[in-house]
């Protein structure tokens, strides 16, 4: 993985921690840490439809404000996407086994209406995992994936890997190590290995300072 640069966060993030100041608050006080924390979170996350969640659609804002993908992409990657790659990076450099994956399949319309303007949302994979489109007649790059799913998933619970070759024939799925920061994509059209560095300075920032996230 690339080095991280915090060229574009606030000169205050990339020193030393800042000791913090015990005050008191009034009604419309806010902390100086937490000012400072948002405007790095916004110049982080640049108000481009382009650039936000649902991903790869452009600027398309679903009828929604300037906003909407914004919101939708800090509240990603704060929620779900930090705590997971840090989990991901402390568990590989115990020496755990460690396995990661980055579904992207995309939620048929006809079974979720709201799926273009939400794209692939939080569980979208557990019906996979219980053979959902497998066995409902979905179309074929799901159903295969979905069926790959089932088998990654036992060969792990009995092996604790997820390769084990047997079941259907799908792509080796590399552990996730300090050397070798990747992911498997799960998606229908394009089963692959991604490196686990997407949006790696925003999602640093938040990673590095989770008790300004906690408030």
């Amino acid at each position: 993985m690339k080095p991280l640069s915090l060229k574009h966060v606030p000169a205050a993030f990339t020193g030393p921690k800042k000791q913090r100041r015990t005050m008191t608050l009034g009604p419309t006080s806010t902390p100086p840490d937490l000012v400072l924390t948002v405007d790095a979170l916004l110049a982080l996350y640049p108000n481009d439809p382009a650039l936000g969640s649902p991903y790869n659609t452009g600027k398309e804002t679903f009828g929604q404000g300037s906003h909407f993908k914004r919101g939708a992409s800090m509240a990603g990657d704060w929620v779900f996407e930090a705590l997971r790659r840090t989990w991901s990076h402390a568990a590989s450099r115990l020496g755990m086994k460690t396995f990661g994956y980055h579904f992207t399949d995309p939620q048929a319309p006809n079974e979720d209406p709201f799926s273009v303007q939400t794209g692939v949302n939080h569980e979208g994979e557990v019906t996979y995992v219980f053979g959902g489109p497998a066995f409902a007649g979905t179309p074929v790059p799901a159903n295969l994936l979905s069926l790959a799913m089932m088998d990654y998933w036992i060969s792990f619970a009995v092996e604790l890997d997820p390769n084990d070759g047997r079941g259907s024939k799908r792509p080796h799925w590399p552990q996730y190590t300090p050397d070798n920061e990747v992911l498997l994509q799960l998606n229908g059209g394009n089963m692959t290995v991604i490196p686990d560095d997407y949006r790696n300075i925003p999602i640093a920032f938040i990673s590095a300072i989770p008790e300004e996230f906690q408030r």
